[in-house]
């Protein structure tokens, strides 16, 4: 049989029970190593943001606001039918630290969300034997994808970046994957927002057909944590959430935003994303995006030896994203190659096929490997170009100096001009 075939086993299903051990190979200062390729990069990506953190739009506005005004009660508070458990302990340790000071602690807090995430992805790479290198060229293109200017270095969308962390976890052998460390996560980020949930049915599935039972016990946390906050949401209700589902405007954003963006970057995907635009109106048009994207996600599913593992990475690559798009805030319906009214929606997408590119990269297949680290070098070359070219993100990288915005209050109460432009705070 060839190597590349699934094989099903039709015997009884038994789960993996035996003791937690180290990955053998994994050295721990290796894992430190990678938190600072990630810092470094995002570093490289934004250093102003670094030298003068600021506040990005509801942080402020709902979340820092609230507690200044309420304390210790912000842990409780619910905003757009959405409880963030991280975000609110976020904003309750800015709200302890003088005014001048409160953006650094979300901007850092953030910053070590990402360099955490981006350590899980290298724990979980060495794992399967990925080379150090691969593992090298995957952190840089994870902290540096274009996705990451809207969802990096800001608490506004924290849920989405360490909802990253389980796609990582996903990744890991199940016999390295510590309960003690995993289930506390697990409940962190499940009560935080809605992006993690949706990732307990994979893990779910995955459990079962791996016959991981550390992988399916992750997903039975996540379901908990996805079981209180439907009922929070059904308390509180939701508000601007259209919860519809345009199948056009879907392939098309799907595409661009998990596909065509990793791999061109943000500029070339924009013109590409004009011409779908002009052509819209032609259901062929979505229609040949939506068989070439199946195609993609299919092709990209058999690079990895692992048939399993990449199989179970591009299924919810396809749902994690479909399941976003339709729960979007606010109605999704610009069509664009940087962020399709909300990159954060895609981010997940963009990962997938990174991940599943780094793996096949070191497929025993010598095509499979030599077209996975092509994709993984263009993701990489694209995300770096991305970074030296940012104009088309400058939206995203400038706003008013927080220092400067605060020096002009002459009393309390006072109203402070945050990021993006237009948006402001008030000092209580």
């Amino acid at each position: 049989m060839p190597a590349n075939e699934l094989k099903f086993d039709t015997g009884p299903i038994k789960f993996d029970t035996g003791p937690i051990r180290r990955p053998a190979g994994i050295a721990f200062s290796s894992t430190y190593a990678y938190g600072l390729v990630a810092f470094f990069a995002l570093l490289f990506r934004s250093p102003d943001l670094f030298r003068h953190p600021r506040f990005w739009a509801e942080e402020a506005t709902l979340y820092v606001s609230a507690a200044w005004n309420s304390g210790i009660g912000v842990m409780l508070a619910v905003f757009n039918g959405n409880y963030q458990f991280l975000v609110n302990l976020s904003a309750y340790f800015a709200s302890l630290v003088p005014y001048r000071f409160s953006p650094y602690v979300t901007t850092y807090i953030s910053l070590a969300a990402i360099i955490l995430v981006s350590v899980v992805f290298s724990v979980a790479l060495s794992g399967r034997k990925i080379s150090p290198w691969l593992v090298f060229i995957f952190v840089v293109t994870l902290s540096l994808l274009p996705g990451g200017y809207e969802i990096y270095l800001n608490v506004t969308n924290l849920q989405w970046v360490v909802a990253l962390s389980f796609l990582a976890i996903l990744a890991m052998p199940g016999e390295h994957i510590d309960p003690r460390l995993a289930h506390p996560w697990a409940i962190a980020c499940g009560l935080t927002g809605v992006p993690t949930c949706i990732l307990s049915p994979v893990f779910l599935v995955y459990g079962f057909v791996a016959r991981s039972n550390r992988h399916f016990a992750i997903g039975a946390t996540l379901s908990a944590c996805a079981c209180i906050q439907v009922l929070i949401i059904a308390l509180h209700g939701t508000s601007g959430r259209n919860f519809a589902l345009n199948p056009d405007i879907l392939s098309l954003s799907f595409f661009l935003n998990t596909i065509e963006t990793p791999l061109l970057g943000p500029v070339l995907s924009e013109k590409l994303a004009s011409l779908f635009r002009s052509g819209a109106s032609h259901t062929a048009v979505p229609v040949s995006v939506f068989f070439a994207s199946a195609a993609i996600i299919v092709g990209m599913a058999m690079l990895p030896d692992d048939k399993r593992l990449s199989l179970t990475i591009s299924g919810s690559w396809i749902f994690v994203t479909c399941i976003q798009f339709f729960g979007a805030l606010g109605q999704i319906s610009q069509i664009s190659g940087a962020f399709s009214a909300g990159a954060r929606y895609f981010q997940y997408g963009a990962c997938c096929f990174c991940l599943l590119a780094c793996l096949g990269a070191s497929s025993a297949n010598t095509l499979r490997r030599t077209i996975s680290t092509f994709l993984l070098m263009a993701a990489l070359s694209s995300a770096v170009l991305s970074a030296l070219n940012n104009s088309w993100a400058v939206v995203l990288l400038n706003g008013p100096r927080w220092s400067e915005s605060i020096a002009t209050c002459v009393e309390l109460p006072c109203s402070v001009s945050i990021w993006p432009s237009g948006w402001k705070v008030v000092l209580p």
